[in-house]
């Protein structure tokens, strides 16, 4: 009959555990940091071995932790040190970027300044131009008009021919402006014709009103000089009656002179 223990390997070192067990008989297990002093405190070697082994690994982690914590250290200081460089850059480049700025608001101060100016001259130009542009204006409108007065019975009659008004138009003339007197004896409406000496006629206007002048009751025309081509005209005025209907009140003759 097979032995209960037969097919084990027997143990390399039998007197271990026996030692263990002996070690460990009637002592009290502690735990917690107890465990540790009962630990650093007991005699036996193989406790003082595990000891010394824990020790060592204790002493090495410190040191490699005390030369982690100088390297990072250093590095801190290193990076510090760039830091409080690139805060100065940083200042200087702000102090550099005021000053900069403090310029360039001063120059655009003065800028705005001679602007200012610029335009203030340019208005003062502008109504000096405009100034001289009426002025110009109006002595051209004046040379441009020519200005006749005429009365009724001065005409083509032997009588009258001493008497007879003449318009002298230079080439700028545009425009000839007759002052038709009247002794009407109410305001009505008028009818004006320009006729040439062979009774052809080249002007009309109707619904023309009277004004008064220092010369007395006048009608104003205003003949184009293109429509004048002859030397001799002659204007009829007539008044408004019934209706449409105009009644002949007065006749005008006049000569014209180109130069």
């Amino acid at each position: 009959m097979p032995r209960s223990g037969a097919g084990k390997s027997p143990s390399p070192w039998p007197y271990t555990g026996t030692f263990l067990r002996k070690q460990a008989i009637g002592k009290p297990v502690a735990s917690g940091p107890r465990a540790w002093t009962a630990f650093l405190a007991d005699k036996s070697s193989l406790w003082r071995v595990a000891r010394n082994a824990s020790l060592s690994c204790a002493a090495l982690f410190l040191t490699v932790a005390v030369s982690w914590l100088l390297m990072e250290t250093i590095r801190l200081q290193r990076r510090l040190a760039e830091v409080g460089a690139e805060l100065a850059e940083s200042r200087r480049l702000e102090q550099e970027l005021k000053r900069r700025l403090d310029e360039q608001r001063s120059r655009g101060e003065g800028l705005a300044r001679q602007l200012e100016i610029s335009h203030n001259r340019l208005a003062q130009i502008d109504h000096e131009i405009d100034g001289l542009s009426k002025a110009a204006g109006s002595t051209q409108t004046e040379a441009s008009v020519v200005s006749l007065a005429l009365f009724p019975g001065l005409g083509r009659d032997a009588a009258d021919i001493a008497q007879t008004r003449t318009a002298i138009l230079s080439p700028g003339t545009k425009r000839l402006r007759l002052e038709l007197g009247t002794d009407h004896p109410r305001p009505i409406r008028y009818r004006a014709e320009a006729l040439t000496a062979e009774g052809d006629l080249v002007w009309s206007r109707d619904s023309l009103r009277e004004r008064s002048t220092k010369i007395g009751k006048v009608v104003v025309i205003t003949l184009p000089v293109a429509l004048l081509t002859r030397n001799a005209y002659l204007i009829t005025l007539s008044g408004a009656v019934a209706g449409d209907n105009y009644e002949k009140i007065g006749s005008y003759y006049f000569e014209i002179i180109r130069k």
